[in-house]
């Protein structure tokens, strides 16, 4: 929630404003109880503040109001938590909720920052957090509301306007100065500007906004403001013009006769680059709190080769120049190996390096002493050398800060490190600006050469490209420089295989800035000999790994990883993991430091570890470590799919084959259907390819089958099924036909063949059960299960899935327990048994978060929503609907979608609501028939003609009815072909044709 009360009374819940606070009073209670009720509010206090004239019961009771008018507000703009925790003596805000008050951000930051206001800055300062709250402060604290008939709560406004404007004028004065002392004469007029209009009593606020236009020779601008400035004191304060104004007047008069003076500002040596500055806000709102806090002495930059060290460290250095009493100064240490060629390239920088032949160190240290000064030291290449100089430097010169750039840290007490990754991909929803990376990106190009610059597809491509090379600073202006030459479309293609393509020949830029091999390069001969070997081992690793992975294949020590990621090349995680930049993995992985030898039994430790790791996957059941193992075999997944690839080239069929069965049951508990299907069909295709890869060919295609079903891909599974089929019968592989035959079951009641689902769900049970294969047992007995609900045979169908139910527990079958019980539950429903059917489903639903399926959780939350509809308890269904819908949308379950929009149409039908029955019902008709799903379009068009013939519009309600009694007679849909006739009965008696029900039942 956002709340602004400077110059404003404005509150946004997740971007919709709030508009319902029909009293004066509301706003006021919730104004003040947003800016106090961090502290319980007592009700009696609250009382007497607003009311204070009427009797406190009636007080109480006009509180109570004012409270319910808010609720009511809030509760418009869809927000489903408490704003306020109540009790019978006090109200506090809501703790959990995050809420982000205007007034008291700035008034908390403006505190923060007062400690280093109080005189000229000796080291620094926080000038970008200055600007941020300034820019903040849009107007004085709540300036249109008041109350006339209770003083408390106006003197309450008047005291926190007053301490608010207090901040604000002290606050734009001195960021007035910073910009005074840096001759940024175009900055400062508008801030003297602000300035004046919150201090117009101010003389020499007047004075200052004058010298600001003399400096831009804007002088008829400051004589007329001056004429402005003296009317108003003379006309509304009653005094004459003072000191200030008459100083002004004169340098009016100066500035008139003769050609302004030349700023007397001297800027820093700083690196000039020929771009502009993109991105950084977070890094340099950190950095800038460093350099300002007068512990902090030594400050690291690092990074992998092109992240921008240098870029960000002369940026900031430029932001600081006028906050250090002693100046702010910039060397490059590239190539200096010890003490004292450092410190003759400092003093080089300083300008100060004499002729005679003396000790470079003591001739720095004897500048340096007692001087208020930042130092920026880019690019080290020695950090041992580096540490120790600035072990000495700072021993004699205390108020130093120190901000280096190097490939890693200097390892000294109180260094302060912070390391660079790319650009944000992130859009900040508090900016308009698209994020960073992207920034950067257009930044490099010239729009008047490329017209399709804004278009959406080309700005998709951009974010694609900025995504490959993972927002690197370097990376991305190399690929903007190649749009010149190839479209993005191509650049995108040629990304994604590698990144040879980022390289130009710009003459003005570093050697080691010409490409991002050259920039690896640099990197890569900082390493020893050994180093070089680690990483090169590591490239085996496309995902996240761990220690211990890295330990049992490449025989690599923890400490070694970490001082690999010290030196910028892996990048750790902060828990167990570590990783590469995607920039570093391609070129280190060229580098051929092993024998071939040594690499093929690398790759073999490697595929056995990953298999392994798959393989514990089947032999833990505990519902309580089945997330973690889930969890587990994601962040691994892309090197244990390279694993199980190259257990099929070596023809490891004991491997494989239990790996299969694993990363299928991975895909199906996560509902990862889409990516789980396109990866049996691939792992199928690999085994066809092999020596007696047929078994695990069989294998893979009838669970990418099974999975393709789950997303409607009803051509491919059957292509797949039939053939996995075929060759389990031919075969007598009796376990994979017992599979095969539960997927043609369920392949045939997708596709509304109850009949033929019933015959192959019994064919799978017979088998299974002839060939002890109990899970395949389960199988079927679910999908007779379901089968037999749909017939309306409730007893039957319940005994199979209490079966299928008891077989699951012993067997520990989460996945398929979930689902039984969501049957059970369904069973539950027809029966009226409502509260049984809450119990089953928030079962299943427990399974479901364990196992983090949104697939499955979207389906038992819309179920438990429809019983709550039962027990007309609408909030509660209107609450589990929506969630269901939002984890709909998450993984693109249309047909989810469309059923939880109907039945929130059916919802508002029954509350008289038809106009948005109406709009609801035909949303999820038209996704329905997007999806090509019938369940969708059923649950729409029944709600729909019902709605239709409450509204008379009986042509609209026959055109909703007649595809639906088709449609559930096609599919043995009972439900809905019995609500359907009973709908057509009605519409029958409503058009004056009682007789045609006879018929139609008949």
């Amino acid at each position: 929630m956002t709340v602004k009360f400077l110059g404003d009374f404005k509150i946004q819940v997740d971007q919709q404003e709030i508009s319902g606070l029909s009293t004066l009073k509301s706003k006021a209670l919730l104004a003040y109880l947003l800016m106090e009720g961090k502290k319980a509010q007592a009700r009696s206090t609250l009382a007497a503040i607003f009311w204070p004239d009427a009797p406190e019961q009636t007080a109480l009771h006009n509180l109570r109001q004012a409270l319910m008018v808010i609720k009511k507000a809030f509760d418009q703009t869809g927000c489903t938590e408490e704003l306020f925790l109540s009790s019978r003596e006090a109200i506090t805000l809501n703790p959990t909720l995050t809420i982000e008050v205007d007034a008291l951000t700035f008034a908390q930051g403006m505190e923060e920052l007062f400690r280093w206001m109080d005189g000229p800055p000796r080291r620094g300062f926080p000038i970008r957090r200055l600007q941020s709250l300034i820019d903040l402060y849009q107007g004085e604290f709540l300036p249109h509301l008041s109350l006339p008939d209770t003083n408390d709560f106006d003197d309450w406004v008047v005291l926190n306007r007053e301490s608010l404007n207090r901040q604000a004028i002290q606050g734009l004065s001195w960021l007035l100065q910073y910009h005074e002392n840096r001759g940024e004469w175009h900055l400062a007029c508008p801030v003297a500007q602000k300035l004046i209009r919150f201090a117009p009593w101010d003389e020499q606020s007047h004075f200052r906004f004058i010298q600001c236009l003399l400096a831009l020779s804007h002088n008829s601008a400051a004589s007329a403001h001056y004429q402005t400035a003296v009317q108003y004191f003379r006309n509304e304060l009653q005094v004459e013009p003072g000191h200030f104004l008459n100083v002004a007047k004169r340098s009016i008069e100066k500035a008139t006769a003769s050609a302004p003076a030349a700023s007397s500002f001297q800027t820093a040596a700083l690196p000039h680059f020929p771009t502009a500055f993109i991105g950084r806000a977070r890094e340099l709102d950190t950095l800038e709190a460093w350099i300002a806090d007068p512990h902090c002495q030594i400050i690291t930059l690092t990074g992998p080769g092109g992240s921008g060290k240098t870029r960000l460290a002369a940026f900031l250095a430029a932001q600081q120049v006028s906050l250090f009493q002693d100046g702010v100064y910039f060397a490059s240490l590239a190539n200096c190996s010890g003490i004292q060629q450092i410190s003759a390239s400092i003093l080089q920088a300083l300008g100060t390096l004499t002729e005679q032949n003396q000790d470079a160190l003591e001739e720095l240290l004897a500048w340096a002493e007692q001087r208020h000064a930042l130092l920026v030291l880019d690019n080290v290449d020695d950090t041992s050398a580096a540490a120790a100089f600035a072990a000495r430097l700072l021993e004699r010169s205390p108020r130093l800060v120190l901000l280096f750039t190097a490939y890693s840290r200097l390892d000294l007490l109180g260094e302060k490190v912070f390391t660079l990754a790319g650009l944000s991909l992130e859009t900040d929803p508090c900016q308009e600006a698209p994020p960073e990376a992207i920034q950067l990106y257009l930044s490099h190009l010239q729009p008047e050469s490329l017209p399709e610059i804004r278009s959406t597809e080309f700005l998709a491509k951009v974010e694609t490209i900025c995504q490959l090379v993972e927002g690197m600073p370097l990376a991305i202006a190399l690929a903007a420089g190649q749009t010149r030459c190839m479209s993005a479309t191509d650049l995108v293609a040629e990304l994604s295989h590698n990144l040879d393509v980022l390289r130009t020949s710009s003459a003005n830029l570093p050697d080691r800035h010409r490409s991002i091999q050259a920039s690896f390069e640099n990197a890569w001969s900082h390493l020893s000999p050994q180093r070089q070997s680690f990483l090169a081992r590591l490239t085996l690793f496309r995902a996240p790994f761990t220690a211990a992975a890295a330990e049992a294949i490449c025989a690599i020590r923890s400490g070694d990883l970490r001082a690999l990621a010290g030196e910028s090349l892996l990048t750790w995680d902060t828990t167990e993991r570590y990783r590469f930049h995607r920039t570093i993995w391609q070129y280190a992985r060229e580098k051929d430091v092993l024998p071939a030898t040594a690499k093929i039994a690398l790759q073999q430790k490697y595929a056995e570890w990953f298999a392994n790791r798959v393989l514990e996957f089947l032999s833990d059941h505990e519902l309580a470590h089945f997330a973690a193992m889930l969890a587990q075999i994601e962040a691994e997944l892309e090197d244990a799919l390279r694993s199980l690839y190259w257990l099929i080239e070596q023809r490891d069929w004991a491997r494989v084959k239990p790996m299969i069965l694993a990363l299928f049951r991975y895909y199906e508990a996560r509902g990862k259907y889409r990516a789980g299907s396109a990866a049996m069909s691939e792992i199928a295709e690999a085994c066809g390819k092999m020596e007696n890869g047929l078994a695990a060919q069989v294998m893979a295609s009838s669970r990418a089958a099974l999975l393709a079903l789950r997303i409607q891909q009803f051509t491919s599974a059957a292509r797949w099924i039939e053939f996995a089929a075929a060759q389990a019968t031919a075969q007598n592989w009796h376990e994979e036909e017992a599979f095969c035959l539960n997927v043609l079951a369920t392949q045939a009641m997708a596709t509304h063949s109850a009949g033929a689902g019933e015959k192959y769900a019994l064919q799978a049970l017979a088998c299974a059960r002839q060939y002890a294969v109990e899970e395949e047992e389960a199988h079927a007995l679910y999908t007779l299960g379901n089968s037999r609900i749909n017939k309306g045979e409730l007893s039957q169908a319940e005994a199979d899935l209490l079966e299928c139910k008891h077989i699951c527990q012993e067997r520990k079958s989460w996945r398929k327990l979930m689902r039984v019980l969501n049957s059970l539950a369904d069973a539950a429903c027809y029966r009226s048994d409502r509260q049984a059917a809450l119990d089953c489903y928030f079962q299943a639903l427990e399974i479901a978060e364990g196992t983090q399926n949104p697939y499955s959780q979207a389906l038992i939350v819309n179920n438990i929503g429809t019983v709550y509809m039962e027990l007309q308890d609408y909030p509660a269904a209107q609450e589990y609907l929506t969630h269901s819908i939002e984890l709909c949308q998450q993984v693109y379950d249309r047909e989810g979608e469309a059923v939880a929009l109907a039945n929130l149409g059916e919802i508002a039908l029954w509350q008289g609501e038809r106009d948005q029955a109406v709009e609801l019902c035909r949303r999820a008709l038209q996704i329905s028939l997007e999806a090509g799903s019938n369940w969708g379009e059923m649950s729409a068009r029944i709600i729909l003609a019902q709605t239709y013939r409450e509204q008379a519009e009986m042509a609209k309600a026959r055109a909703e009815l007649t595809p639906l009694l088709q449609m559930s007679v096609a599919s043995d849909s009972l439900n809905f072909f019995y609500r359907a006739l009973v709908e057509a009965a009605e519409w029958l008696v409503q058009t004056g044709r009682p007789d045609g029900v006879a018929v139609l039942l008949a």
